[in-house]
């Protein structure tokens, strides 16, 4: 779930979206990957990718 906030200070009004994981609300940097968003909260190996998965056994 995305939830946008708005905050008005004296002279403009900051929008601020934030994305939840288990729960816990997060910032949301704009033009961020969902990959890249997850690492930053939660450390580079929290979402396996084919590049960093252990090889994989081919059966033929």
């Amino acid at each position: 779930m995305v939830t946008e906030t708005l905050t008005s200070s004296t002279s403009k009004t900051v929008a601020t979206k934030t994305a939840q994981i288990n729960n816990q609300p997060f910032a949301i940097v704009p033009g961020e990957t969902i990959l890249s968003f997850v690492r930053r909260y939660k450390g580079k190996d929290a979402v396996p990718t084919l590049s960093t998965a252990s090889p994989a056994k081919h059966h033929v």
